[in-house]
């Protein structure tokens, strides 16, 4: 059985938002928690708003950029983008899939505020 993260992520209506993420699991033999390897797996994030509709998509090679075979990924929101959000509380999901498994790696909410310019 596999555990979603639940997090609370601030991104801002005048910058892009950046948030770079570890996948890890428990190694059956060791116990000892370790990057899984992602480097060919399909990541998708997605922002919704409260209705359900979705305001952003990000996959690999379009908005999540692996860093390498650590787990690690990043999620890039353009400024483009985060200046069409309304300042509010948007519900996240992240999925991971080698293909055939499809595991929710994790939920939560993407507060927006107002950004300032200066």
């Amino acid at each position: 059985m596999t555990r979603a993260l639940d997090i609370r992520l601030t991104g801002f209506t005048a910058a892009d938002f950046l948030a770079t993420f570890t996948a890890e699991g428990t190694d059956p033999d060791t116990g000892a928690i370790e990057p899984i390897d992602v480097s060919s797996a399909d990541i998708v994030f997605v922002v919704e708003d409260k209705n359900g509709t979705e305001k952003w998509r990000g996959e690999v090679g379009d908005g999540i950029e692996l860093t390498g075979e650590d787990g690690q990924f990043t999620v890039w929101i353009p400024l483009a983008t985060m200046a069409t959000l309304l300042p509010d509380a948007y519900p996240v999901g992240c999925t991971i899939s080698d293909g055939i498994v499809t595991v929710q790696f994790l939920t939560g909410t993407l507060t927006v505020r107002d950004g300032v310019v200066g």
